[in-house]
């Protein structure tokens, strides 16, 4: 993640990934950049600051600076906010992956089948299944889960209905879910 948010930091604020990270002189918009990668590295990672700091080759109270420097900057830099939504884009993308993953894993169908329109019933109610997962995990519309596993709208709506009701009526495949459920937020 300290990664993805030193990309993104890097391609917002048009400065070069090895300013952010190596030790030398840099230009006042690459000290900035550098600041707010390690502000939002401190923030929104679970990593403590000495597991942070390598990354920018700095030293942990630095990394506990620039986080305390970050709402300040946040209040005049627009280009943070944007950087946050870019980051919680990605976030979400990824646990989508993962979550289309652990479905075909236990369902024991190749992720790809899950998204394609392919309607051979072995694949149907994993797809279901990681549909109602997706929304539930990441929160995304209907129309970007149908875009995510490439099937029309009206899937997503059948896919929710059904696996809502299968929950209410089929204590076995309503445990299944609940696993499944446990085994993914534990990963994501």
């Amino acid at each position: 993640m300290i990664e993805t948010i030193i990309r993104v930091t890097a391609a917002v604020y048009g400065v070069p990934i090895e300013s952010m990270t190596a030790a030398g002189r840099r230009t006042p918009i690459q000290a900035h950049a550098r600041v707010v990668a390690m502000g939002l590295a401190d923030a929104l990672t679970p990593l403590k600051r000495p597991v942070i700091a390598p990354h920018f080759g700095r030293t942990p109270r630095t990394i506990k600076h620039a986080r305390r420097r970050l709402p300040i900057l946040e209040g005049s830099d627009p280009r943070i906010a944007d950087i946050r939504r870019r980051l919680q884009r990605l976030d979400s993308t990824v646990r989508a992956e993962r979550i289309t993953r652990g479905v075909a894993v236990a369902y024991g169908v190749p992720v790809a089948a899950i998204k394609s329109n392919d309607c051979k019933v072995h694949i149907v109610w994993p797809r279901r299944v990681a549909i109602h997962l997706i929304r539930r995990f990441t929160g995304w519309p209907y129309s970007r889960i149908a875009a995510f596993l490439s099937v029309g709208d009206s899937i997503i709506v059948t896919a929710l209905r059904v696996v809502s009701r299968r929950r209410a009526n089929d204590p076995i495949a309503s445990d299944r879910i609940e696993k499944l459920e446990r085994f993914i937020h534990a990963r994501t």
